[in-house]
C-alpha cells in the first residue's frame, strides 16, 4: 500500500504539473501564471500530507504506548461519534473535488461567442494536452485521493481516540483526588467514634460522640459533597469514568453510618434503661478519677470486650479499615503514588503531542490555505452553494480535530492550575523580597553617602573658617605691633614702609 500511495502521488503530481503548464500557455483559457502556481503548490502540499500521514500511521501503530491508548470511544455530536462525522464530511469534500476534476476529460471545444473568448477552467482539449495524459492524471488523482483519505482518517481517528483516553485518565485522576478527600473525612469521623471510644458521657467534658457529631456536621457542609454527588451520577452513566477508590469510599461511608447507628442505639438504651443502670454507669465513671488503680481495670476490660465483639462481627474489608484506623493511616493515595500517576499522565501527553503536533499543524495550514485561495477566487468570480459547502466543511473538520486537543489541554490545566498558582505566589514573594532588599541597600548606600558628604562639607567649612580667622588675627597682631613700634620709637619712613607692605601682602594672601 505504501508503494501504491507513493506511486499514485508521483504520477498525480507530475501529470498535474504538465497540465498546469499547458493550461497557462494555452490561449483559450483564462488561467494565469499565479493561479497555476497556487494550484501546483496546493497539490504538492496535499501530496506531502498524504505521504506523511502514511508514515505517521505506521509509526503510531508500531508504538505500544499508542496501541494501549487506542479505544473505540470518542466524543459525540448529537449522539453521533465524532470520528464518523469527520469520515462523512471528508468523503463528501473529496467526492465533490473529484466531481469537479472530471472536467479535464471533457472533449468539447469552447463556444465561439467572440474571437477573444476564453473559458475559465480549461480541459485537455482547450489546454492542448493529449487525452491519454489527462486520463492518467484523473486516474492517479482518484487513487491518491482514496489513499490520502484513508491514511488521514486513520490518523484522525487515532488522534480523537487517544485524546479521549487522555481526557478520561485525567478526569479519573481528579476524581481519585476528590474521593481521597472524602475518604479522609470519613476516616476522621470513624476515628472520632471508633471502637475504642466509650459510649458513656463524661462528666469532665463533652463525649466523643458529640465530637463526632460536630465533625460530621462540619464536614457535611463542605463543598466537596456536591462534586462527589455529580461524580456518582457520572459513574452511573459511564462505567469507564469510575475511580478505583470509589468502592472504598462507599464501604467506609456504610461503615461509618453503621457505627453511628450503633452508637445512637446504645446511648438511647443507656439513657432509658433505669436508675439502677444509670447509677452503675455513673459510679464507674466517677470512680475513675478517685481510684485510678482499682476502678480503671473493669472499664478497660469492658471496652476491650466491646471492641472484640464489634470487630468479630465485621467483614474482611471492614476489619482492614479498622486496622487502618488503629494504625492512623487512611486508605488514600500516598505522595509517591500521586507523583507517579502525575508523571505517567504528563509522559503520555508529551508523547502524544510530539507525535501528532506536526500532522495537526499541517492540516491546519492546509485548511487555511484552501480557504484563502477560495476567498481570492471569489473576488473575481461568482459564488455558488457547492463552493460554499467546499469552503465550510474543511473548517468544520478542523474544529472537530482541534476540539479534541482543546479538551485534553483544558483537563490538564485543571491539574496544573494550582501548581501554577503556587509557583506564581512563590515567584512574587521572591521578587518582593529581592525588591525590598535592593531598596534597603540603596537607601543605606544613599544615607551613608549623604552622611559622608555632610561631614566633608562641615570639615571644609570649619577649615576655611579657621584659616580665615587665623590670618585675620595675624594681620591684626602685625598692625598693632607695627603701630606700637612706630609710635614709641618714632620710626622713620624707611621702617614703616616695609611693615605696611608686609601687612598688605598678608591681607592679599588671605
Amino acid at each position: 500500500m505504501q508503494i501504491m500511495t507513493v506511486t499514485s502521488a508521483v504520477v498525480f503530481a507530475g501529470c498535474g504539473l504538465v497540465f498546469n503548464v499547458y493550461d497557462v500557455i494555452s490561449e483559450q483559457t483564462r488561467t494565469t501564471l499565479m493561479v497555476a502556481l497556487c494550484k501546483s503548490f496546493l497539490g504538492a502540499y496535499w501530496v506531502g500530507i498524504g505521504i506523511y500521514a502514511r508514515s505517521l500511521a505506521g509509526r503510531l501503530f508500531s508504538n505500544s504506548l499508542f496501541v494501549d491508548c487506542i479505544r473505540m470511544h470518542t466524543s459525540t455530536i448529537f449522539k453521533i461519534n465524532t470520528a464518523v462525522v469527520i469520515l462523512v464530511l471528508s468523503v463528501a469534500v473529496t467526492s465533490l473535488n473529484i466531481y469537479w476534476t472530471r472536467q479535464v476529460l471533457d472533449r468539447s471545444d469552447p463556444p465561439e461567442v467572440a474571437k477573444n473568448y476564453k473559458i475559465k477552467n480549461g480541459n485537455c482539449q482547450t489546454a492542448g494536452v493529449h487525452m491519454a495524459l489527462c486520463e492518467v492524471y484523473f486516474l492517479a488523482r482518484l487513487v491518491f485521493c482514496a489513499f490520502n483519505l484513508l491514511w488521514n482518517l486513520l490518523v484522525a481517528t487515532i488522534l480523537l481516540s487517544v485524546c479521549r483516553t487522555h481526557t478520561i485518565s485525567i478526569r479519573r485522576f481528579i476524581k481519585e483526588l476528590l474521593y481521597d478527600n472524602k475518604i479522609y473525612e470519613e476516616f476522621l469521623m470513624l476515628q472520632a467514634m471508633g471502637p475504642e471510644a466509650t459510649l458513656v458521657e463524661d462528666n469532665d467534658g463533652p463525649s466523643k460522640r458529640n465530637k463526632a457529631k460536630r465533625m460530621t456536621t462540619l464536614i457535611q457542609s463542605n463543598i466537596w459533597d456536591n462534586d462527589i454527588n455529580e461524580l456518582d451520577e457520572d459513574e452511573e452513566n459511564n462505567d469507564e469514568m469510575a475511580a478505583d477508590n470509589a468502592a472504598i469510599l462507599k464501604k467506609m461511608r456504610n461503615l461509618r453510618r453503621s457505627r453511628a447507628s450503633t452508637i445512637d442505639s446504645h446511648v438511647a438504651e443507656t439513657k432509658y434503661d433505669g436508675d439502677g443502670t444509670r447509677k452503675r454507669h455513673n459510679s464507674k465513671t466517677s470512680g475513675v478519677g478517685e481510684q485510678k488503680t482499682t476502678s480503671h481495670q473493669p472499664l478497660e476490660q469492658e471496652t476491650i470486650t466491646h471492641t472484640d465483639q464489634y470487630s468479630s462481627a465485621l467483614g474482611a474489608d471492614e476489619a482492614i479499615y479498622w486496622k487502618a484506623l488503629e494504625e492512623g493511616k487512611p486508605p488514600i493515595l500516598s505522595n509517591e503514588d500521586l507523583l507517579f500517576t502525575h508523571f505517567q499522565l504528563m509522559r503520555r501527553l508529551c508523547s502524544t503531542s510530539r507525535l501528532l503536533q506536526r500532522w495537526t499543524v499541517s492540516i491546519i495550514s492546509f485548511v487555511l490555505l484552501w480557504c484563502a485561495l477560495y476567498l481570492i477566487c471569489w473576488t473575481s468570480s461568482s459564488v455558488n452553494w457547492l463552493s460554499i459547502f467546499d469552503f465550510v466543511v474543511p473548517l468544520v473538520i478542523l474544529y472537530l480535530l482541534a476540539s479534541a486537543y482543546a479538551e485534553v489541554n483544558f483537563e490538564g490545566e485543571r491539574i496544573s492550575r494550582q501548581q501554577q498558582l503556587v509557583a506564581v505566589v512563590v515567584i512574587v514573594k521572591v521578587v518582593v523580597v529581592i525588591v525590598v532588599v535592593v531598596i534597603g541597600v540603596v537607601v543605606e548606600v544613599v544615607a551613608v553617602l549623604a552622611v559622608v558628604v555632610v561631614v566633608v562639607v562641615v570639615v571644609v567649612v570649619v577649615v576655611v573658617v579657621v584659616v580665615v580667622v587665623v590670618e585675620i588675627l595675624v594681620v591684626v597682631v602685625v598692625v598693632i605691633v607695627v603701630a606700637a613700634a612706630a609710635a614709641a620709637a618714632e620710626a622713620s619712613f624707611v621702617v614703616v614702609i616695609p611693615a605696611v607692605t608686609a601687612v598688605i601682602l598678608v591681607v592679599d594672601r588671605s
